[in-house]
């Protein structure tokens, strides 16, 4: 399996909350830590997509936040920044993409907070399918 631009995590329990000190490849440190108004994990519908052309725009490596795609990128609701990290089922994902607006409303259909995973081919994206997970979003510090 290759990763690429991946992170590298450190789980420390600090108090009532959780600190973890990662490293992106070829960039800096930083310390994230469970922010009070992100503090709860909830279930999320977690789904995945790929840079094939029937699922982007016209610039299908490039996230929203203008990066390019890597794994550990996810797509998340407008209602959670930029740079908000989330942790599922042990993994770090980088909050660095959205849906398109007029999907956002359908796909919240059911009353929840839906994440979609990047994935490299669409084969894996379809394979992950749909799943119900524990998401805890965090932030930087």
């Amino acid at each position: 399996m290759r990763i690429k631009n991946w992170l590298t995590i450190s789980l420390f329990l600090v108090g009532l909350g959780i600190l973890i000190t990662v490293r992106l490849a070829q960039t800096t440190s930083y310390e994230m830590e469970v922010t009070s108004s992100y503090s709860k994990s909830f279930v999320a519908n977690v789904s995945a997509y790929s840079s094939s052309p029937d699922e982007t725009d016209d610039s299908p490596f490039i996230s929203a936040d203008q990066n390019r795609v890597f794994k550990g990128l996810i797509a998340c609701p407008r209602t959670f920044e930029f740079g908000t990290y989330f942790l599922i089922q042990g993994k770090l994902y980088y909050c660095g993409d959205r849906f398109n607006k007029r999907f956002e409303l359908l796909r919240n259909k059911d009353n929840m907070i839906h994440l979609d995973i990047w994935m490299e081919t669409k084969e894996e994206a379809i394979e992950f399918g749909r799943q119900y997970l524990i998401a805890m979003p965090l932030r930087k510090i």
